[in-house]
């Protein structure tokens, strides 16, 4: 029994997997500074698992990593009543519509960086 115990590692010893979201923006400075610096987000910020999504957004794509994933965001797909765009297939959509969603996505927010 000793040796199935030191098989399965602690918990506290576990390689902690962080989550990494997408925003794509023609502005991508002032949004990493709306995460990470000064600024604030709005409601309705939008992210995206997919940063090949994100794309479609502009010509910049942050990159969001978070240290927990967003429970009281909005997650859906994004086409949906009709409104389909071919450029982004069926992909999720995670929407920060309320101030507990800005509040939880900052608390949980580790780091953002522009990318292309």
């Amino acid at each position: 029994m000793d040796r199935a115990i030191r098989e399965v590692p602690h918990k506290a010893e576990r390689e902690f997997e962080m989550l990494h979201y997408y925003h794509g923006t023609n502005n991508g400075a002032n949004i990493v500074n709306a995460i990470t610096g000064n600024g604030t987000l709005r409601t309705g910020f939008h992210l995206t698992p997919d940063i090949n999504v994100a794309r479609n957004y502009g010509r910049d794509v942050v990159v969001i990593t978070l240290e927990a994933d967003l429970t009281k965001a909005h997650i859906g797909t994004i086409n949906k009543d009709g409104n389909y765009n071919g450029n982004v297939g069926n992909g999720t959509e995670v929407v920060l519509k309320t101030p507990a969603a800005i509040n939880e996505f900052y608390y949980n927010v580790v780091d953002a960086v522009v990318t292309h």
